[in-house]
Order: C-alpha cells, then structure tokens, then sequence
C-alpha cells in the first residue's frame, strides 16, 4: 500500500459539505487500505464522532 502525502480534516463545529474521492489499483489494494490500523483508529476516533451523516458511493471499472 502506497500512502502519499498527509491529510488532515480538522471539524470545527460548522456544518460544511465536503466530497472525497479514492481510487484503488485493484481490491487488494482497497482491502489493505480499509483493513489498516491508521485507517481503523481514524475512523474510530475522529470520523464517527465528528461527522453525523454519510453518503458512500463505490464504483467498479467493468470495462
């Protein structure tokens, strides 16, 4: 798994609307990246307590 770069969302109590798009190489690139503890304790301690709706759209290249 390649990470580059550091992103960082910082919530400040206003309600914005942001959009984030990821593109994997292939699942198992996607597995890696979900499975990750990084990205687990992410989630974990920052997006489930800061953000309160979520819309999670996955796309499958069938070309």
């Amino acid at each position: 798994m390649v990470v580059q770069g550091k992103h960082s969302i910082k919530f400040s109590g206003i309600q914005e609307e942001i959009s984030v798009s990821m593109e994997f190489k292939d699942q198992v690139v996607y597995e890696s990246y979900k499975n990750n503890p990084v990205h687990l304790d992410y989630v974990t301690q920052e997006w489930q307590k800061n953000v309160n709706q979520f819309l999670g759209m996955d796309f499958e290249d069938y070309s």
